[in-house]
């Protein structure tokens, strides 16, 4: 009885605080460790386990090909193999534990369509199958599922042409295939991050010479688009984005008028909103070094413009200092989900069971992922009584609800 009673009274306050409570979490910018290498822009960052990795960029008189990987742990940086030839402004992912860099411009401004594979296991990288299309730079890219994409980017001068295809590629095959590009004007230093098994792209300066907010939403699965909200601010490219588990910070770019920006921008998928963020205040919101390593996020060093220029090799912790505050009673420890049966014979249905629920017509996120934090299924679903599952195969999974007003999860064992 007094676990209903207790259930309930959290739901009722739940409903009381809403969304205002999620957006009240308070952030904070905390100065980290600065890049040991040159200040630089345009570099290309992924990471690979716990780890963040810089590769390449450069200044106003050199492209770099110098590597260097950031342990969040320890606050520091240790150098990598370099690039095999100096490179900028492309795209980058990670996939299966190594990083991949793509496309972009060489120190001649040479436009290139090569695909190079950083193993951090023997420090090395090997060239791969190029893309079968335009060189450019500028593209977006972000991976999903073992598959690495790459779209858009500008294939001449700043005027254009300007792309708007996208190619998926296959690592275990080393292979490229073309794929569904966004439905909107071709455009190129747009910011792409991925949440929890989809694809965004924002921003960037399109094919018109405007500096865009639109915010594209990419499914995989079914291979299309979806709009989405823009962000608040003006147009603007090469932002840098700032990845949580479950959300994105979108901050800094610039526009035509050469004004570089230091506004942030938290956007929620579950939520489909935008909210107001402390300023970013780094040197140069624009064209920096940006990652999220598990549940940390980063973003630094960058190029300033105007009233002259400067390159920057600083880096900045965007910190949660109270997440979720309150909500944090309605998640899984208060035993408010259930995965039914828990172990499981892998093949068998899965029963999601929500209790104390609010409001059963609540859309929100249901996503699964594995040991490694994979996603392997993402659906919208209203809140019930009972979701289920698809068949899993052996291991260990995370199962996680999301929706405007808290998290819930559960760990989930497929024998």
């Amino acid at each position: 009885m007094k676990r209903a009673l207790y259930l309930l009274f959290i739901g009722t306050l739940l409903l009381l605080i809403g969304h205002d409570a999620v957006s009240q979490s308070s952030y904070e910018w905390v100065e980290r460790s600065p890049l040991p290498g040159a200040a630089r822009y345009g570099s290309f960052n992924f990471v690979i386990g716990n780890y963040g990795y810089v590769v390449g960029g450069g200044d106003s008189n050199a492209t770099f090909s110098d590597g260097w990987r950031y342990d969040p742990e320890a606050d520091s940086w240790i150098p990598i193999a370099n690039a095999p030839q100096p490179m900028r402004h492309g795209a980058a992912f990670s996939v299966n534990g190594k990083g991949y860099v793509m496309c972009g411009q060489a120190s001649t401004n040479v436009i290139l369509d090569q695909l190079f594979c950083y193993d951090p296991v023997t420090n090395s990288w090997t060239e791969k199958a190029s893309l079968p299309a335009y060189p450019r730079y500028g593209p977006h890219g972000f991976a999903i599922g073992g598959f690495g994409y790459l779209g858009g980017g500008n294939r001449g001068s700043a005027n254009g042409p300007y792309l708007d295809d996208m190619w998926k590629y296959d690592p275990l095959i080393d292979q490229w295939s073309s794929s569904i590009g966004i439905p909107g004007l071709p455009r190129y230093g747009a910011t792409a991050f991925v949440i929890n098994g989809k694809g965004f792209v924002q921003g960037g300066r399109d094919s018109s010479l405007d500096f865009t907010s639109d915010l594209w939403e990419f499914d995989p699965v079914a291979l299309d688009w979806t709009i989405r909200p823009e962000m608040p601010g003006v147009g603007r490219s090469w932002s840098m984005v700032m990845t949580f588990p479950y959300e994105a910070v979108v901050g800094g770019g610039k526009d035509v008028a050469l004004q570089v920006f230091n506004d942030a921008y938290r956007y929620q998928p579950s939520a489909n909103s935008w909210v107001a963020l402390p300023d970013y205040p780094g040197g140069s919101g624009w064209s920096g070094a940006s990652f999220g390593i598990g549940t940390r996020t980063f973003g630094g060093l960058g190029k300033l413009l105007f009233p002259s220029t400067v390159h920057f090799n600083d880096l900045w912790e965007l910190v949660k200092r109270d997440e979720n505050s309150i909500l944090e009673q309605g998640r899984n420890t208060d035993g408010v989900i259930q995965v039914v049966p828990n172990p499981v014979t892998s093949g068998s249905p899965i029963a999601i069971v929500f209790e104390g629920k609010a409001n059963p017509d609540l859309l929100g996120e249901l996503v699964v992922t594995d040991a490694v934090g994979r996603v392997v299924h993402n659906e919208r679903v209203m809140l019930k009584e009972a979701i289920q599952l698809p068949a899993l195969s052996s291991g260990q999974y995370v199962v996680r609800y999301l929706d405007t007003y808290r998290t819930w999860s559960a760990q989930l064992v497929v024998r």
